[in-house]
């Protein structure tokens, strides 16, 4: 039970992080072009190391924990 709770909870923490990933490209996307401007974006390199972070190494930690569930 203890490990499926973990897996909800690191499903919860991804699904969290994307919600709010989404949030800030469309308010950036929103902007007008001199907001966009003078408020700037995190850079590329910036993003995929919290996608990685944030999404690809907790996924990776469930599927683990999944296989330990059902061999």
């Amino acid at each position: 039970m203890a490990d499926e709770e973990l897996i909800a909870d690191i499903e919860q923490v991804v699904e969290r992080y994307e919600k709010k990933r989404l949030a800030e490209e469309r308010a950036y996307r929103a902007m007008s072009p001199l907001r966009r401007m003078f408020s700037g974006k995190k850079p590329d390199h910036h993003l995929a190391v919290e996608y990685i972070h944030y999404v690809k190494k907790p996924m990776e930690q469930v599927r683990k924990l999944r296989a330990e569930i059902c061999p």
